[in-house]
């Protein structure tokens, strides 16, 4: 999953359930790499762990060079916390800082009882109720957590709830615009198959 940042640069998120070190750090390396050759910008990679890893390996020296990567470990993080906090100022009416807009978007590899899909489907509700400008970036992230960890009825529960969403709105909005050309396609290949065989 990448991010095209205001900066120009992209940001590449990797979503990690096992820490397999200097493997891992050597395939991120490689998407880095030629993320960067493709697109002439520059790329970052943040990479997500769940399942409770708490102190995977942060860089690699090769060669003549030092590759790093940014790693996000929430497993001690309680995520009933979070929600405890925005759900008292959206009643109370206070301000919620963009620090804890973001943090909404992490809540699935947060700690706590609740299981990834209920996470998810808790967070987009909340963001729906929050009138920020990154609020669509946080839906893409838990979209991308969802497709990640969930399949199944638990993947289609958080798709339906999504629906509700712009993001959602807007993945409906996109495949129904697939849809419409390779319909088009598929009738041009027809009239070009019929022309064949009368010729």
């Amino acid at each position: 999953y990448t991010f095209l940042m205001e900066d120009d640069s992209y940001i590449h998120f990797e979503f990690q359930t096992t820490d397999k070190g200097s493997l891992d750090l050597r395939r991120f390396r490689a998407y880095e790499a030629l993320l960067s050759h493709q697109t002439n910008k520059d790329v970052e990679t943040y990479v997500i762990y769940s399942n409770g890893i708490t102190t995977p390996m942060t860089s690699l020296k090769t060669g003549f060079n030092n590759y790093r990567v940014k790693t996000v470990t929430l497993a001690d993080k309680n995520v009933n916390e979070i929600f405890d906090v925005i759900k008292e100022k959206l009643n109370k009416g206070t301000e919620i800082t963009k620090q804890e807009v973001i943090a909404l978007a992490f809540t699935p590899i947060m700690g706590g009882s609740m299981s990834k899909q209920e996470k998810i489907i808790k967070a987009i509700r909340m963001t729906m109720t929050i009138d920020k400008e990154y609020r669509y970036d946080v839906q893409s992230i838990l979209y991308a957590f969802a497709n990640k960890f969930l399949e199944g009825k638990e993947l289609e529960d958080v798709k339906e709830e999504l629906k509700m969403t712009e993001l959602g709105k807007s993945l409906i909005k996109e495949g129904r615009e697939e849809g419409r050309e390779e319909g088009k396609k598929k009738k041009a290949i027809e009239t070009a198959q019929e022309a064949i065989n009368m010729g």
